[in-house]
C-alpha cells in the first residue's frame, strides 16, 4: 500500500502538477517549452540571412539541421565522424576562446551566426563581438541568439529587419 501511495505521489508531482520553478519539470509529454529553439527557427525560416552560417556550440547543429537543412548547412554538429578531428577541436575551442573564434570567422567568412545562450562563455564572446560593432543581434529566444555580420552584403537585410522590429508581448521583439 505504501509503495502504491509513493508511486501515485511521484506520478502526480512529475506529470500532473509539477512545481513551477525555473528549469523545472513541465507537465505532459513532448518537448519542454523553452528547450527547443522554436522561435529562432521560425524567424530564420521567415527571414533567412544571406551567406554562410557559423554555429556555436557544435551541439546547436542538431536543431539547425533538423529544422533548416538543406537550405542552411550548419558549420559544425555532433556527428564527429563527419568532420576532421583538427576542425572539431578548433570549433570546440572557439566556444571558449575569442581569438580562436575570430580566426575561424576570418577564415570561413560567415554572414551570420547562431549561438547557444545556455553557455556562459559563448554569451560573453557574443557580447564582445557585438561591442566591437561587426555583429548585430537580429533575434533571440530562450535557446539561441541570431547575429548577422555587419557587411555591405548584409546592410539591406539589417535595415529591413531592424526597421520592422516591433514589441511583442510573448517574445519581447519580433522582426
Amino acid at each position: 500500500m505504501m509503495t502504491l501511495v509513493i508511486c501515485l505521489g511521484i506520478l502526480y508531482m512529475r506529470w500532473v502538477s509539477p512545481p513551477r520553478i525555473l528549469g523545472g519539470t513541465q507537465p505532459g509529454v513532448g518537448i519542454a517549452l523553452g528547450a527547443w529553439p522554436h522561435q529562432s527557427i521560425e524567424y530564420l525560416k521567415k527571414y533567412p540571412p544571406r551567406g554562410k552560417m557559423i554555429n556555436l556550440t557544435w551541439y546547436s547543429g542538431n536543431p539547425l539541421i533538423f529544422e533548416l537543412y538543406p537550405g542552411h548547412p550548419v558549420f559544425v554538429d555532433p556527428r564527429f565522424e563527419a568532420y576532421p578531428r583538427s576542425f572539431l577541436l578548433e570549433a570546440i575551442r572557439a566556444a571558449e576562446d575569442g581569438e580562436v573564434l575570430r580566426n575561424m570567422i576570418a577564415r570561413y567568412q560567415p554572414g551570420w551566426m547562431v549561438v547557444e545562450l545556455r553557455v556562459d562563455s559563448i554569451r560573453k564572446l557574443a557580447a564582445e563581438l557585438i561591442k566591437e560593432g561587426n555583429w548585430k543581434v537580429v533575434f533571440a529566444d530562450t535557446v539561441f541568439l541570431v547575429m548577422v555580420r555587419g557587411t555591405p552584403e548584409n546592410s539591406e537585410y539589417l535595415f529591413k529587419t531592424h526597421a520592422s522590429a516591433r514589441p511583442n508581448k510573448s517574445t519581447g521583439f519580433s522582426f
